[in-house]
């Protein structure tokens, strides 16, 4: 049951995505999607890599697989979605040793639905950097140490680790927390952790030990009624002094904090805004440019995340903050009409503007 689906012209849709980053209500993508096919970019890639395979079982398995996919509904309750829309396969792929992981579990899925979402904002809040999702790591040693962040961030000239972003759907025990944390922060200078509401609430000995680090963290959860994707700065546990409930005071918005010590130099920790802020809809190659998009900038946008109705793209281009009325969009969308001039006997073609 997997997010994403490439359709025939090569385009990779992403409903689950574009819901979570509130470009579309679950509604509308139900509407513009119902009954799309498509086939499987990530079982493909699993297929591609067993193709050169001696097993001839495994051959034969190859021959006859079927990777296609078809969009199934989100599920919506008095306005309220209760399970996110998704690609399914044809009945008997999954029992198969073919089918990819995200395909195979649902929560898997909708994790790297989300990590989409998360790395769009990674890259608004470091534009010069390169951010990487499911990066395979290893460290030096004996054995080495390897681990997955969920989104890594390099520096693009130099190629430096900067930071990691881990989002978790469930609550480790406290050790393998600690240890987990301390393999990441010796790879990179920043580690930040976004948890699901529900592991939120009970990670509070993890919580605390974040706090008493300076280390930041952010709470995540799905809106009840746009689907999308909110997060929020985190806080370590109340504490309770005398029978009466505390809450430790949100640490400064602004500033240098010295997370490793006194005789260690000062890391700077940039201060991002809240992911329920942030634009999602302008394309990730202008956000990298630090540039205002144009128009029709955001109408290819729209087109390339599989938008083809007036009344998606008007919406989408509302989202990026562009103020225009549905007529003034279908007038956009109209192909241009040439306009034929003849100027020294020579045919020229000039479209209208």
């Amino acid at each position: 049951m997997g997010y994403r689906a490439e359709l025939s012209d090569g385009l990779i849709i992403q409903p689950a995505v574009d819901v979570l980053a509130k470009r579309l209500t679950p509604r509308q993508a139900n509407k513009e999607f119902w009954r799309v096919r498509g086939i499987c970019p990530d079982c493909q890639k699993l297929r591609e890599e067993y193709r050169d395979t001696d097993n001839a079982n495994l051959r034969a398995a190859l021959a006859s697989l079927d990777v296609t996919v078809v969009y199934r509904c989100a599920h919506i309750v008095d306005e309220v979605m209760k399970r996110l829309m998704h690609f399914g396969h044809m009945p008997g792929f999954l029992q198969s040793d073919l089918a990819c992981r995200i395909c195979r579990d649902r929560s898997v899925a909708q994790h790297a639905a989300a990590l989409e979402v998360i790395s769009e904002w990674a890259v608004r809040e470091w534009p010069d950097c390169e951010v990487r999702t499911e990066l395979k790591v290893v460290l030096p040693g004996t054995p080495p140490d390897r681990f997955e962040p969920d989104i890594s961030i390099y520096r693009r000239a130099t190629n430096e680790p900067v930071a990691c972003i881990e989002y978790e759907r469930k609550m480790d025990p406290f050790p393998a927390f600690q240890r987990r944390h301390a393999v990441r922060c010796r790879k990179f200078p920043t580690v930040w952790w976004f948890w699901e509401k529900g592991p939120y609430g009970r990670a509070g000995q993890h919580r605390r030990f974040l706090s008493e680090r300076g280390d930041r963290f952010w709470k995540c959860w799905a809106d009840p009624d746009t689907g999308g994707l909110e997060a929020e700065e985190g806080l370590p546990p109340e504490v309770r002094i005398d029978g009466v409930s505390t809450k430790t005071p949100p640490r400064c918005a602004l500033g240098d904090l010295n997370l490793d010590g006194a005789d260690e130099p000062t890391r700077i920790i940039r201060t991002p805004a809240r992911a329920s802020e942030i634009n999602t809809n302008v394309p990730l190659s202008i956000q990298m440019r630090g540039e205002k998009p144009s128009v029709d900038e955001l109408i290819n946008a729209a087109r390339e995340r599989g938008y083809r109705s007036p009344s998606l793209i008007h919406h989408f281009l509302r989202g990026s903050g562009v103020d225009i009325d549905f007529r003034g969009v279908k007038r956009l969308l109209q192909p241009k009409e040439p306009d034929l001039l003849m100027t020294d006997g020579n045919l020229q073609l000039e479209l209208l503007n």
